[in-house]
């Protein structure tokens, strides 16, 4: 199933992360270019514990558990490396997922 510009699966993937580059905006990530699933996981984990030590962690501890499993889910993503690619873009779904659930539960904390 080899298409102009990659597989489908490759195109999902990039998609997902560019999805995920996204949604790290709201946490203060800007101007990420062509991170990888590794990069994203770190940064994720890094905002996960910047806001379990914020007024957002004693306010919202939602949103740093979602971004803790969004991290996970990246990070497994990760470890596939590839090789697997609809188990990679399930993760990175997920990993989505979780951030969106994070901006929604800190939303009201946030104002």
């Amino acid at each position: 199933m080899q298409t102009l510009g990659g597989t489908w699966w490759e195109r999902r993937r990039d998609r997902e992360l560019a999805a995920l580059v996204d949604e790290l905006a709201v946490w203060g990530h800007e101007g990420l270019e062509d991170p990888g699933a590794a990069e994203l996981a770190e940064l994720i984990g890094r905002s996960a514990r910047e806001v379990a030590l914020s007024r957002l962690g004693e306010v919202v501890p939602a949103a740093a558990a979602h971004l803790e499993l969004a991290a996970v889910a990246a990070g497994t993503a990760d470890a596939f490396r590839g090789a697997f690619l609809p188990q990679v873009v399930r993760n990175l779904s997920r990993a989505r997922r979780h951030l969106q659930d994070a901006r929604g539960v800190a939303a009201p904390a946030r104002r």
